[in-house]
């Protein structure tokens, strides 16, 4: 019981950091946005070291955070920085996401876990495909994303996945999506141009696919169970 109270007090507390620093972030775009925009290229610019680490502190806060959405850093880092650069740090702070509500999720124990994830239904399938391949069940909840991220990490934590399957399926299933985020973050300052277009189309697709695969998979499963 504890242990739930100082992750709740620290989920609110990161959120309010969070919240606040977006808060800031906006009220500058909306005062002078070609200004704000030039600060961060320029501060990126002079001082990209400093600027990978804020992104990657963002990505921590978000990690503790339900429904602050990933595309929002995977696009700024696509917008601040080079494709490659983008790609890397992107994966790293998905990498960042999966690995702190593990950790958490591991230290809560797995009674306190089930009772945080038990408003969301869905976990139930989880529950149900637990016994199969980990890392396809890691990397399908992933790419499917029918569920809070974080909540999935916390649970795997505290439902004993091995670290292995859990990152690396993670990531492999988070991947292709953030990619598309990425071009679009380095395309974003032009609306009309093929790549935003085409990196837009794609993450649509991308969507799509997921999730009549998830569909087929449900169904091949409840097949498999007569």
């Amino acid at each position: 019981m504890k242990g739930k109270r100082l992750l709740y007090i620290l989920r609110k507390a990161m959120m309010a950091i969070l919240v606040l620093l977006l808060i800031i972030l906006i009220l500058l775009l909306i005062e002078n946005p070609v200004k704000t925009l030039k600060d961060l290229l320029a501060l990126a610019s002079i001082n990209p070291a400093m600027t990978v680490i804020t992104l990657w502190l963002l990505y921590a806060f978000k990690s503790l955070t339900v429904f602050f959405p990933l595309l929002v850093l995977e696009i700024a880092a696509g917008h601040l920085f080079s494709p490659m650069m983008a790609a890397i740090v992107n994966l790293v702070g998905l990498a960042i996401t999966l690995l702190l509500p593990y950790q958490i999720g591991k230290d809560l124990g797995e009674k306190s876990a089930k009772s945080l994830v038990s408003k969301y239904p869905k976990f139930n399938k989880i529950v149900e495909y637990q016994n199969e391949n980990k890392f396809f069940l890691s990397f399908l909840v992933r790419i499917v994303n029918f569920l809070p991220g974080d909540l999935v990490s916390i649970y795997f934590g505290a439902t004993g996945m091995p670290l292995f399957d859990h990152m690396v399926g993670g990531l492999l299933g988070m991947f292709p999506s953030m990619l598309l985020a990425t071009l679009m973050g380095e395309s974003i300052q032009d609306p009309s141009s093929p790549l935003f277009y085409v990196s837009t189309g794609l993450s649509i697709l991308l969507a799509v696919f997921s999730s009549l695969g998830y569909y087929i998979y449900q169904r091949w499963h409840a097949n498999g169970d007569k």
